[in-house]
């Protein structure tokens, strides 16, 4: 009688998709395959036989685990053109909860940074490299409820998403040419949580940083306090408490941060994104080192 109990059990597991080990991402469907299909003329690692596009490379990554998640990679022409020598400087963007899925897309809307770098005349004058991963639906950057605010990294394990997050990186500064002493970080409410905690956990991989509503773990404070950011949050925010940004900034002042700006919008709520991407030398800023 034990036979027809494990066919069972082993019925169950395909048809649902599930292992008993280990959560998956959700982005190991065909969804995700049909990106890795659209782009295999993309996937190299050879920056020369890229074919180029307006639109961003749609790729797909699996990290050591065997974790997949999809990503975006914008890439300056003067690569495939070999118009300059050396590297480039590279942003990070990491989304909000409303961009989660398997599309490959919404990361890169207007709640994000990246339509504002990769306007023409900006992006001609300050080229970059720009990686935009996507978490997977009902999966967080960070494991910690958004409105509680504060949180531990050491009580707090870094996520299955942003592990991957982390390899990817790694990966893309040894197959592009990135200057990885001029790496920067941005993120806006989920995604402001994922920048605090990949800043945390990787104090020396990023040279400065831009981050709304957003928070993080204050008790480290000093392990980023040389690396400088911009933060944004709005008083009235319902959705992830301005607490988390204002302990953050408090103590990354106590720690003697060497660069540190804090806008907060006494008038506005959660929606912040189009506001802080239009203050008056924000991009500038961010890549001011790339220059």
């Amino acid at each position: 009688m034990i036979y027809p109990f494990f066919c069972l059990l082993a019925l169950s597991l395909v048809l649902t998709g599930c292992t008993p080990s280990a959560k998956r991402s959700s982005c190991q469907s065909d969804t995700t395959q049909q990106h890795i299909k659209m782009s295999t003329e993309n996937n190299t690692k050879d920056p020369t036989s890229l074919v180029y596009a307006e639109a961003p490379l749609r790729l797909s990554f699996t990290d050591s685990s065997g974790y997949t998640i999809p990503y975006c990679l914008y890439l300056p022409s003067s690569i495939r053109d070999q118009k300059k020598d050396g590297s480039y400087p590279l942003v990070l963007f990491l989304h909000g909860a409303g961009e989660r899925g398997c599309d490959n897309l919404a990361q890169t809307n207007d709640t994000g940074i990246i339509p504002s770098l990769i306007k023409e005349d900006f992006y001609s004058e300050h080229p970059c490299i720009i990686l935009a991963p996507q978490c997977p639906e009902g999966e967080q950057w960070v494991d910690v409820p958004w409105t509680e605010g504060s949180y531990s990294i050491d009580t707090v394990p870094v996520s299955e998403e942003l592990a991957a997050v982390t390899e990817l990186l790694e990966d893309i500064c040894t197959s592009y040419p990135v200057d990885t002493s001029r790496i920067c970080a941005g993120g806006v409410s989920m995604g402001g949580y994922a920048a605090w905690d990949m800043l945390l956990r990787n104090p020396d991989t990023f040279s400065r940083a831009v981050i709304l509503c957003g928070a993080g773990d204050p008790s480290h404070a000093a392990d980023i306090a040389d690396i400088p950011l911009w933060v944004f949050h709005g008083t009235n925010d319902t959705e992830v408490p301005v607490s988390g940004s204002r302990e953050m900034t408090e103590a990354l002042k106590a720690a003697g941060a060497s660069e540190l700006h804090y806008t907060e919008y006494p008038d506005m709520g959660h929606w912040i994104w189009l506001a802080a991407y239009e203050e008056p030398g924000l991009l500038e800023w961010l890549l001011s080192c790339s220059q």
